[in-house]
């Protein structure tokens, strides 16, 4: 241990707990779909992305080829012309099946967030319902229906009083 080093109770230095990741050189450009350590590490390591790995270099090949070749117009046929090899060649990459217990888990899942959803939509509609009825509120807004769970009780009559008409009077906590 370096003594001229703030240290921590653990008797690590401030220094030594930092950790500093890299910053990956190119980004990934799926929508955060997949997180970039699945993308960088988990799936790489899978064998049969291994066992493709030299097809898809050849299909890297053709594509920049074309890419290169291809002198960009506002005529569809054209654009379509030049990526149609490509099409093809992606054609021939299989696709892995999930199995059956990852296909009854995702089935058990999507039910579930199904269902959850569905009472959402309803809970959001119910509660329009009855500040509409009670309290003249016409449009709720999506900031109330979506956060009204979370809200406190304050932060929940000052949401209602800016989206009751002026007519209707003022709302208190009493009411």
């Amino acid at each position: 241990m370096n003594p001229n080093r703030p240290h921590s109770s653990t008797g690590k230095s401030q220094a030594e707990k930092i950790t500093q990741f890299a910053l990956v050189s190119h980004p990934h450009r799926n929508q955060q779909l997949f997180s970039d350590h699945y993308l960088n590490v988990i799936l790489p390591g899978h064998a049969d992305w291994q066992t493709l790995a030299s097809e898809a270099q050849a299909v890297l090949r053709d594509l920049q080829h074309t890419f290169a070749a291809h002198t960009p117009s506002n005529k569809e046929a054209q654009t379509e012309e030049a990526l149609s090899p490509v099409g093809e060649r992606m054609e021939l990459l299989p696709i892995a099946p999930p199995t059956n217990a990852i296909r009854e888990e995702t089935e058990q899942v999507v039910e579930r967030l199904i269902q959850i959803t569905r009472t959402g939509k309803e809970a959001r509609q119910l509660l329009a319902d009855w500040l509409h009825t009670e309290f003249q509120v016409q449009e709720p807004g999506k900031y109330l229906l979506e956060n009204f769970a979370t809200l406190e009780q304050l932060a929940f009559v000052e949401e209602v009083r800016k989206r009751r008409p002026n007519s209707a009077g003022r709302l208190t906590l009493a009411a």
